[in-house]
């Protein structure tokens, strides 16, 4: 199975050759029974009709808020889920622009890092780039969020999980994992060190959980 990588205007050759390195690692911490199904292609902006979607920034210029000067997150991903043609890959869309979505009372959140559904992601380096001076660092974060995406996209977390839990925005891992969700970039440049450092990915938790919903499948 393909997960492609869609770069939009403003992504730089290096942002997107740490999102690609990012999912190539990730594959191959799959278990050997399944990392052979997928495989990491770079697309670019611009997509073949067989993937999902045709233009992204198309997709991300309708769905611009003129009041707050941000881009509906929410509405980018619906666009780029509607848009797929063929449901046999995935899709990851990396953007330079400022993204937000409603949190659940309404109101609309200062800004977020991405969001996944569908079959489908997208990631905002926006935040990084404007609020991180070390490009070093700015990649490191990056790469997370990539990877937490895709996760979120195999299934993590599954529905059936009842501990160690953080739902404050969706459903995310409450250990010391790629799942935690950052609400911040002080947040996701923490866990992101503190991952790095003690060498953790997914935790045993989050294993157990992904083997399981490849077994269902």
């Amino acid at each position: 199975m393909n997960i492609y990588l869609h770069c939009g205007d403003g992504v730089t050759k290096e942002e997107g050759q740490v999102a690609i390195h990012a999912l190539s690692e990730m594959i191959d911490f799959l278990p050997k029974t399944f990392n052979d199904r997928f495989h990491a292609k770079v697309l670019g902006n611009w997509s073949p009709s067989s993937a999902a979607f045709q233009n992204l920034e198309r997709h991300v210029a309708s769905s611009f808020i003129p009041e707050i000067k941000k881009f509906d997150g929410s509405n980018i991903l619906l666009n780029l889920i509607h848009g797929r043609k063929d449901i046999s890959h995935f899709d990851i869309a990396i953007s330079s622009k400022r993204i937000t979505a409603r949190d659940c009372n309404g109101n609309w959140l200062d800004s977020i890092f991405g969001l996944a559904g569908g079959g489908t992601a997208i990631v905002s380096t926006h935040e990084f780039n404007h609020e991180l001076k070390n490009e070093e660092l700015r990649h490191l974060c990056l790469r997370r969020v990539i990877i937490h995406k895709f996760f979120h996209i195999l299934g993590l977390l599954p529905n059936w999980r009842e501990t160690n839990i953080d739902n404050r925005l969706g459903l995310n891992c409450g250990n010391v994992c790629v799942m935690r969700q950052g609400m911040s970039v002080s947040e996701w440049k923490k866990y992101a060190k503190e991952e790095e450092n003690k060498g953790v990915a997914l935790c045993s938790q989050c294993e157990d959980n992904l083997l399981e919903i490849f077994s269902r499948k």
